[in-house]
């Protein structure tokens, strides 16, 4: 994600995911970026629009899409809530997303941490 804050990514997948290459199947991705995770712990926090030129810096920046193979990303509207967010170990949350074709998507998540990528 372009931006300076540290960016989170947790990938939703069918079968467990280990975090190295893209999962192999259809898959939902968000990526959260702010400076520190735990201070949106208990919120329920709206995904930014891509159309959106100029967001409050301070807002996180959350995105979420769904990922068919073979297809480019589906991106998706609706809200995050992070329940538990424990660094090298794991994150916890629920999600309410909708796309195109009022396809809705809802529920919980436990994804364990994968390994740390420095972009820089």
């Amino acid at each position: 994600m372009p931006n300076d804050a540290p960016a989170l990514e947790i990938y939703l997948t069918q079968e467990p995911y280990n975090g190295e290459l893209l999962p192999l199947k259809s898959y939902l991705r968000i990526e959260i970026a702010w400076d520190d995770w735990r201070e949106l712990i208990g919120k329920e926090v709206k995904l930014a629009q891509f159309s959106q030129r100029k967001l409050d810096p301070h807002t996180p920046i959350v995105h979420a899409s769904l990922n068919l193979k073979r297809r480019t990303p589906i991106w998706l509207q609706g809200t995050l809530r992070l329940k538990k967010v424990e660094v090298n170990k794991h994150v916890e949350g629920s999600y309410e997303f909708s796309g195109p074709n009022n396809l809705k998507w809802t529920g919980e998540f436990k994804a364990q941490w994968g390994k740390t990528q420095d972009c820089g």
